[in-house]
Protein backbone atom coordinates (compact mmCIF):
# COMPACT_ATOMS: atom_id res chain seq x y z
CA UNK A 1 0.00 0.00 0.00
CA UNK A 2 1.49 3.43 -0.94
CA UNK A 3 1.08 6.63 1.42
CA UNK A 4 -0.33 9.15 -0.65
CA UNK A 5 0.35 12.11 1.67
CA UNK A 6 1.31 15.48 0.55
CA UNK A 7 3.88 17.40 1.16
CA UNK A 8 1.90 20.44 2.70
CA UNK A 9 0.61 17.92 5.25
CA UNK A 10 4.05 16.69 5.85
CA UNK A 11 5.26 20.16 6.62
CA UNK A 12 1.85 21.47 8.82
CA UNK A 13 3.06 18.14 11.17
CA UNK A 14 6.28 19.22 11.25
CA UNK A 15 5.70 22.50 11.86
CA UNK A 16 3.20 21.90 14.98
CA UNK A 17 5.73 19.60 16.62
CA UNK A 18 8.44 21.87 16.27
CA UNK A 19 6.26 24.62 17.98
CA UNK A 20 5.11 22.04 20.45
CA UNK A 21 9.35 21.63 20.74
CA UNK A 22 10.14 25.19 21.20
CA UNK A 23 7.71 25.65 24.18
CA UNK A 24 10.06 24.28 26.58
CA UNK A 25 12.48 27.27 27.31
CA UNK A 26 15.47 24.91 27.55
CA UNK A 27 15.28 23.79 23.50
CA UNK A 28 16.99 25.95 21.39
CA UNK A 29 16.93 23.96 18.49
CA UNK A 30 14.27 22.73 15.33
CA UNK A 31 14.92 19.20 15.80
CA UNK A 32 12.07 17.99 13.09
CA UNK A 33 12.85 18.60 9.75
CA UNK A 34 10.85 17.67 6.00
CA UNK A 35 13.52 17.01 3.39
CA UNK A 36 12.24 16.01 -0.28
CA UNK A 37 14.26 15.42 -3.52
CA UNK A 38 10.94 16.31 -5.30
CA UNK A 39 9.95 12.83 -5.70
CA UNK A 40 10.22 11.85 -2.65
CA UNK A 41 9.88 13.46 1.18
CA UNK A 42 11.32 12.45 4.65
CA UNK A 43 11.17 13.02 8.29
CA UNK A 44 14.12 13.48 10.29
CA UNK A 45 14.50 14.23 14.03
CA UNK A 46 18.38 15.63 14.67
CA UNK A 47 19.39 14.03 11.09
CA UNK A 48 17.85 10.37 12.49
CA UNK A 49 15.41 9.91 9.58
CA UNK A 50 12.33 8.97 11.31
CA UNK A 51 9.67 8.22 8.50
CA UNK A 52 10.03 8.29 4.27
CA UNK A 53 7.10 8.10 1.87
CA UNK A 54 8.84 5.74 -0.39
CA UNK A 55 8.57 3.03 2.84
CA UNK A 56 5.91 4.11 4.95
CA UNK A 57 6.15 2.46 8.29
CA UNK A 58 3.03 3.38 9.69
CA UNK A 59 0.03 1.29 10.57
CA UNK A 60 -2.69 0.79 8.08
CA UNK A 61 -6.22 0.04 8.62
CA UNK A 62 -7.40 -1.76 5.77
CA UNK A 63 -10.48 -1.74 6.67
CA UNK A 64 -10.80 1.92 7.14
CA UNK A 65 -7.88 1.92 4.40
CA UNK A 66 -6.20 5.06 6.08
CA UNK A 67 -2.57 4.72 7.41
CA UNK A 68 -2.22 6.30 11.44
CA UNK A 69 -2.04 10.09 11.81
CA UNK A 70 2.04 10.68 10.94
CA UNK A 71 2.27 12.39 14.09
CA UNK A 72 1.39 9.97 16.34
CA UNK A 73 3.66 7.77 14.58
CA UNK A 74 6.54 10.75 14.82
CA UNK A 75 6.03 11.31 18.33
CA UNK A 76 6.25 7.47 18.60
CA UNK A 77 9.47 6.75 16.81
CA UNK A 78 11.03 9.54 18.66
CA UNK A 79 10.44 7.84 22.23
CA UNK A 80 12.06 4.66 20.39
CA UNK A 81 14.88 7.06 19.34
CA UNK A 82 15.50 8.17 23.19
CA UNK A 83 15.56 4.92 24.69
CA UNK A 84 17.83 3.70 21.85
CA UNK A 85 20.41 6.54 22.84
CA UNK A 86 19.58 6.17 26.60
CA UNK A 87 20.77 2.71 26.00
CA UNK A 88 23.68 3.31 23.99
CA UNK A 89 24.77 6.92 26.42
CA UNK A 90 23.01 6.05 29.94
CA UNK A 91 22.10 9.18 32.22
CA UNK A 92 24.95 9.90 34.46
CA UNK A 93 23.85 8.97 38.52
CA UNK A 94 25.13 11.68 40.94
Amino acid sequence: MSSQIKLEEVVAVVERLNDEWWEEPRRKMIPFNVMTDGTSMAVTFLDARLWCDEDDARSYNEEKDEYEPLDAFLRREVQVLGVLILEVFPLAQP
